[in-house]
C-alpha cells in the first residue's frame, strides 16, 4: 500500500446559534492529494482532543457538526 501525502485543500466554519447561550459549528471542505490535486476517496479526519470526525466522499468532500467553538488541530491520515 502506498500513502500519499495528504492536504486539506479548503475549510469553512460556520457557526450556528442553538439557544441563548449555545452555539456549534460545522467544519467542512475537501482532501485532495498534494501532487496530483486528486480528491482523496475514504480520507479519515479527526480533530484531535475531542471524538469528532469524519470521512471524506467520493469527491473528496468531508463535514464534520456539532463542533464546539474553540482552535483545533485536525489529523488527517489515508492509506
Amino acid at each position: 500500500m502506498r500513502i500519499c501525502s495528504v492536504v486539506i485543500f479548503s475549510f469553512s466554519m460556520l457557526f450556528l446559534q442553538q439557544g441563548f447561550s449555545q452555539a456549534s459549528a460545522t467544519l467542512f471542505g475537501t482532501v485532495r492529494d498534494a501532487r496530483t490535486n486528486e480528491p482523496l476517496i475514504g480520507a479519515s479526519l479527526f480533530l484531535q482532543g475531542t471524538n469528532l470526525g469524519a470521512a471524506t466522499d467520493i469527491d473528496g468532500r468531508f463535514e464534520i457538526t456539532n463542533v464546539p467553538p474553540k482552535t483545533y488541530n485536525i489529523e488527517a491520515s489515508y492509506i
